[in-house]
């Protein structure tokens, strides 16, 4: 049987789900990952198109842009978070982690001030 060829609405809708029920698997719900069985596991070694939208809750432009109303906790170099950090945003959410020169880079926890029992871990290269 053949697969039905997505729209790139389609596609996006389709990686969204997947990534809420990684979400899900968090630890808080008592679910886990197995219990998903269409949840694609791995490296996905394909190109970024850096041109894509972003479901990243705080891109590196959005964070440029409000520069002037964070507050850093961290060591700092020329202004820029560099090294164990953590920012926090006007509306209380925070990004928690590694910084190298101001950018994201390994891991860090985000934190949305509205949902403080979601958690949620990214790792960064080259933010």
């Amino acid at each position: 049987m053949r697969k039905k060829k997505l729209s790139p609405l389609e596609e996006m809708s389709r990686e969204l789900e997947q990534w809420i029920k990684k979400l899900k698997c968090s630890g808080t719900t008592g679910l886990t990952i197995e219990s998903f069985q269409d949840i694609k596991i791995g490296v996905d070694k394909s190109p970024v198109n850096r041109q894509s939208k972003s479901l990243e809750v705080y891109p590196s432009s959005e964070i440029d842009e409000m520069e002037d109303q964070l507050i850093k906790e961290g060591p700092l170099n020329n202004s820029k978070l560099d090294g164990r950090g953590k920012l926090i945003f006007p509306n209380g959410d925070t990004i928690s982690g590694e910084f190298n020169e101001g950018q994201r880079f390994g891991y860090c926890e985000v934190i949305l001030r509205e949902s403080r029992n979601n958690i949620i871990a990214i790792r960064f290269e080259g933010d």
